[in-house]
């Protein structure tokens, strides 16, 4: 398991190196095994966690959440980006897969892969993209349940 936060002065010297001409297209901010969290990602993953705390939240309280947040976003999607790859190495990702798309187009009420297909492109988004964030968000969460309920024994007390 590797984990690799790529500091400013790593990416100063990477564009420095950078032959002329080219072109750096995206900012890496950390490199999980062979993943890694583009700053576009971070960004669009903070967007959302801020709307949701707007939401939630004013006055003080909203600026400790904030605060908070922020400083643990970046953790919060290398421990996911890590409880992915354990997922891949336990399950066969092509059912879960299966499975969490089916599950997902019975609770929006679509009725099959054509009508799913042209929903998300009238979002900008492909079946692929869909099928990475729900697997982001089930897979770390099977995981656990997977490695802690052989562990765990509750006592009569």
């Amino acid at each position: 398991m590797t984990v690799r936060l790529i500091g400013i002065a790593v990416l100063v010297g990477l564009m420095a190196t950078t032959p002329a001409g080219s072109e750096v297209l995206e900012e890496i901010v950390a490199k999980v095994n062979d993943d890694i969290i583009t700053m576009s990602e971070l960004e669009r993953e903070e967007q959302g966690l801020m709307a949701e705390i707007y939401r939630q939240f004013t006055g003080p309280e909203l600026d400790a959440q904030v605060q908070e947040a922020r400083s643990m976003l970046l953790q919060s999607m290398i421990d996911s980006k890590l409880l992915v790859h354990r997922a891949e190495r336990l399950y066969d990702m092509s059912k879960m897969e299966e499975v969490l798309l089916d599950n997902f187009m019975m609770q929006q009420g679509i009725n099959d892969r054509a009508e799913l297909e042209r929903l998300l492109a009238g979002e900008g988004q492909t079946v692929d993209e869909l099928l990475r964030r729900l697997v982001s968000m089930a897979a770390p969460a099977e995981v656990i349940r997977f490695e802690v309920s052989g562990r765990l024994s509750v006592g009569d007390k």
